[in-house]
């Protein structure tokens, strides 16, 4: 995929601070945590990433979760999972649809991303939502990563519908293989991704969690329980990893967790200093892109915030918006500048071990 911004997020992707175990860490300016293990597997497959972009179209600031879920018994689910994150997470950067087609535009663009490069012989699931300036809330899916509303009895409920023979065909039998997947990211053509509006409103006052599945095939009420009594999201989210880790860890398991109070920050809108920010479980530091008028100067203005900065210089026929008041004017071509930057991430490390594999 000839992409530079994509280029740029797999790169991202990459900063892995040797081969760890599990990350877990809270999104800074709202009760939001992201987190994964790898369980007892040899390969963490599962990717989980937050995005903040601002939204020229809408003018509003779209912020995204989600998770993807390399497919075991198939080719690379590492790579698959990595590149189908970052060609999703480009297609919503470009902001070139509008909030309602974000998704699946998104979505097709990892599948067409894969799909060149697998040929069908490698793939991934993708769990995701939207969240705008809007009244509405848009959620997407392919393959049998989720999305969960947890309501406020505590319960945990699917917004997503799983692309398995057991979610489509409600007879038992014997001879199926019930959890093999119907459609994934990479299969190419065919793919009809699974996308849901709610309004705002019905959100209120409610959790939302995004899982792949070595988390969401806990128990219910057990995840129900944990976040009731949980403080904040990071220590629900850290249990829930604890938990997962506690019974096997048969396999890698990973999710963005949102609490209640969340919500109301993550509806407002409005523009910000960086264009676009992404935050990753699997990857050290986050990654902030910018657009300017004059990229030198839009670098030296970030040099102060990292201590290990990646800064490259990508073509201005990339479309993108940019709050011009906030960045330096010159008479010079408009240019992107992208960023990696160390953050400091709140973590909370843990132990365990994993890969991916599904029958």
């Amino acid at each position: 995929m000839n992409d530079q911004i994509y280029s740029a997020i797999v790169s991202y992707m990459s900063r892995r601070d040797g081969d760890r175990e599990r990350t877990c860490f809270r999104l800074a300016g709202l009760n939001g945590a992201l987190g994964t293990t790898r369980g007892a597997r040899d390969e963490n497959q599962d990717r989980v990433i937050a995005i903040s972009t601002y939204h020229e179209r809408s003018r509003t600031r779209i912020r995204v979760f989600a998770v993807a879920d390399g497919i075991g018994g198939m080719l690379s689910g590492s790579d698959c999972a990595t590149k189908a994150i970052s060609a999703f997470a480009a297609s919503i950067l470009r902001g070139s649809a509008s909030p309602s087609e974000l998704l699946p535009s998104a979505l097709a663009a990892a599948n067409n991303c894969i799909h060149a490069e697998y040929q069908g012989r490698g793939g991934s699931t993708i769990a995701c939502i939207l969240f705008s300036g809007q009244t509405d809330v848009w959620i997407g899916s392919v393959g049998d990563s989720r999305v969960y509303q947890i309501d406020s009895e505590y319960t945990p409920i699917s917004l997503t519908l799983d692309d398995t023979i057991e979610a489509h065909i409600p007879t038992r039998g014997e001879s199926l293989d019930r959890g093999r997947l119907i459609q994934f990211i990479g299969m190419g053509e065919g793919m009809q991704p699974n996308i849901r509006t709610m309004r705002s409103a019905e959100l209120i006052g409610h959790s939302i969690m995004i899982t792949t599945d070595g988390a969401h095939t806990l128990a219910p009420d057990l995840i129900g329980k944990i976040i009731r009594y949980s403080p904040d999201a990071l220590t629900a989210a850290t249990r829930i990893l604890d938990l997962s880790e506690w019974l096997g860890g048969h396999d890698n398991a990973s999710l963005a967790l949102l609490f209640p109070n969340a919500l109301s920050v993550l509806q407002t809108s409005g523009r910000s200093d960086v264009v676009s920010s992404i935050w990753s479980a699997n990857a050290v530091g986050y990654l902030q892109l910018f657009q300017a008028r004059d990229a030198y100067h839009a670098a030296q203005q970030t040099k102060p915030l990292t201590s290990e900065p990646l800064v490259s210089y990508l073509p201005s026929s990339i479309p993108h918006s940019t709050p011009q008041s906030s960045l330096p004017r010159t008479s010079q071509e408009t240019k992107q500048v992208t960023t990696a930057q160390t953050g400091n991430k709140e973590e909370n490390r843990g132990n365990g071990a994993r890969g991916k594999s599904r029958g």
